[in-house]
């Protein structure tokens, strides 16, 4: 690998992981808390799957799959739990997630494994907090308990991802 390659692979990284989970301002009701939380897990699903594809490692890919089985389903509460306090929601991802996929989709193998390891940390790390909060200060209990429950799954992703990152504490 040329050093000039490294030197773009590097500077990909930090961006992702600037960016990694980013949203434009934090919740400041339940329907904003879910619809970011929706947001996120779809964005999670679609890295995951690149992720399938991209990677060279193993582990990465089994961290991947978990990414898509645990997204999907906590996607499909976080849907439910909309339908039932009666609002709904937009499917789809943020701009800054997209930015994240189209730049990790210029990766393949060790590049793209760092990649995404690093934007994991970065996006667990942020989503754990949001949801420690709302667990505390959400409107409604349904969403206190689903924050709560939820904080828990994404504390063991960021554990996941930070091995996969080289056991990173950042």
């Amino acid at each position: 690998m040329s050093p000039a390659y490294r030197i773009a692979s590097a500077l990909l990284v930090l961006a992702l992981a600037a960016t990694a989970g980013a949203y434009p301002k934090d919740p400041t009701n339940d329907t904003e808390f879910i619809q970011q939380s929706i947001h996120a897990d779809t964005a999670e699903i679609k890295m995951a799957e690149l992720a399938l594809k991209a990677s060279s490692s193993d582990e990465v890919k089994k961290f991947a799959r978990m990414m898509i089985a645990d997204h999907t389903k906590h996607r499909k509460e976080s849907s439910r739990l909309a339908k039932a306090l009666m609002f709904s929601v937009a499917e789809g991802t943020t701009k800054e997630d997209q930015e994240i996929l189209a730049k990790l989709a210029k990766l393949t193998g060790k590049d793209f494994d760092s990649a995404y390891a690093k934007a994991q940390v970065v996006a667990h790390e942020k989503v754990l907090k949001l949801n420690e909060m709302w667990s505390r200060d959400g409107e409604t209990q349904p969403v206190r308990e689903s924050a709560k429950a939820t904080a828990k799954v994404v504390r063991h992703h960021l554990e996941m991802a930070k091995k996969l990152d080289g056991g990173s504490d950042r």
